[in-house]
Order: structure tokens, then C-alpha cells, then sequence
């Protein structure tokens, strides 16, 4: 049986004699990249070969035993790895680092809208990359309820549609703009127009704060509508 060590530094296989290992409790010289390390820690056995196939001339030891380099006559047996990369742990950790900071940024919004006390943190340090953190606009989960059309009793041609805008999301979404379509009798579009959040809202409500989920925020619309004849009404929701 051949015993043959394996230097953990490049990887280079070679021949090792017991009175090698036993001269300095078991320490080499690697040949070819010169790294020292304990040979018997690395040490494993292969069937002897015939003479003709194996070219191996034990040198003279100075302070360690220098290992003649027998990479291409030496096979690593089928069932032995070679040892891992001492680098691999620590570029499996920037993968994972880069992996995270890349969902983190494609699903800034959805983060923001889960976890609104986060939002300011990454607002942030989304600014260092030129980007913005949006909170979520999913139309379908808003609701408007409580809808009553009437005209304004102290100024004339004014028309009022007084509301409920209801989020049925579980996370808090970016107010949308409100689009009240006027109609005639035979249901012609009369007037159509598009409120902004900062126009429906009560001046106390913070626009960039959104609606919370579950919450439910009164609205107030007024257009002018002299002279045209109104009998019905639409409002929608609109994400721009």
C-alpha cells in the first residue's frame, strides 16, 4: 500500500514515507506551493502500484520534509473528495448577501406595505440608489361605500358626493385618485374628472402615509355643474 497525502493548500497529492511522518510529528513542505501543514490529517492509502508507473525520489529534509511532486502518476482513489475550498464558506455568505439585497429590492413595495415601520429605513437607503420604496396599489382590495350625490345648498351649480373609501387589504396601500364620471338621463357622460388623494382627503390625513389596512377614511368631492343637466353619477378608483 502506497500512503498518500494531499496538501490542503492547492490540492497536490504526493507520496509520504512513515519515517517522513515521523521526523517532524507528522509536518511537510509542500514542493509545489510550499505551505506546511500536518500530513496525517490529510493522509489516506492506495493499492501499490508496479515500480515502472510511480516516479517518486524522497529528497534530503532541511528543517521539514520536502515531499517530491508526483501529481500525474498518483490517482485520487473514486471515493475521496478532495477538500473543499477554504474560500467556498466565505463566497456562499456574499451569494446569500447579494441574493437578499436583490429581493429586498424588487419587493421594496410589498415590504413597505406589510411592514410600514420599515418603510422610513428603506426609503433611505433606497435613496442612496436612486430608487423609491412605493407603497402597495391593489385597486381591487378599495371599496367605496356609503356614496350620497346631492347638490350644495348654499353654493349654487355645486355638486357634492360625500363617501367611505374602505381598504379590505391586510397591509396598509398608497391612497388612489378618485374619478366621478356625471351623467344625464340617458346616462351621456355630462362631466368626468380625476381628484387627487390631496384633494378628497380631510387636511389632518398624511397622503404619504397611505391607508392602513382595514381602515376606513371618509371623502369629500365637489365639482361645478352650472348649467348641465345630472341625474346619475360613477365613481371609480384609479392607480395611476
Amino acid at each position: 500500500m502506497l500512503s498518500i497525502t494531499s496538501c490542503p493548500n492547492c490540492e497536490t497529492s504526493f507520496v509520504v514515507t512513515e519515517r517522513q511522518l515521523l521526523a517532524h510529528d507528522g509536518k511537510v513542505r509542500c514542493s509545489h506551493c510550499n505551505h506546511v501543514f500536518n500530513a496525517t490529517e490529510w493522509l489516506y492509502e492506495i493499492p501499490d502500484e508496479p515500480a515502472t508507473e510511480i516516479s517518486y525520489a524522497p529528497q534530503q529534509p532541511t528543517i521539514l520534509a520536502d515531499l517530491a511532486l508526483t501529481r500525474d502518476k498518483i490517482p485520487t482513489p473514486p471515493a475521496l473528495r478532495k477538500p473543499a475550498s477554504r474560500h467556498y464558506p466565505a463566497l456562499i455568505a456574499i451569494l446569500i448577501i447579494i441574493a437578499t439585497l436583490q429581493s429586498t429590492y424588487a419587493l421594496r413595495t410589498q415590504i413597505a406595505g406589510k411592514w410600514p415601520q420599515f418603510k422610513p429605513f428603506m426609503a433611505d437607503v433606497c435613496a442612496l440608489f436612486n430608487c423609491k420604496v412605493n407603497l402597495p396599489q391593489e385597486a381591487d382590495l378599495l371599496a367605496i361605500d356609503d356614496v350620497e350625490l346631492r347638490e350644495d345648498t348654499e353654493r349654487e351649480g355645486l355638486i357634492r358626493l360625500t363617501s367611505t373609501l374602505i381598504n379590505n387589504a391586510k397591509f396598509t396601500q398608497a391612497y388612489p385618485a378618485l374619478e366621478l364620471t356625471l351623467t344625464d338621463p340617458n346616462g351621456k357622460v355630462q362631466v368626468r374628472r380625476v381628484f387627487a388623494p390631496r384633494e378628497y382627503l380631510p387636511a389632518e390625513r398624511k397622503v404619504a402615509n397611505g391607508i392602513a389596512a382595514g381602515e376606513d377614511v371618509y371623502i369629500n368631492l365637489a365639482m361645478t355643474v352650472t348649467d348641465i343637466p345630472v341625474s346619475g353619477y360613477r365613481a371609480s378608483i384609479l392607480y395611476k
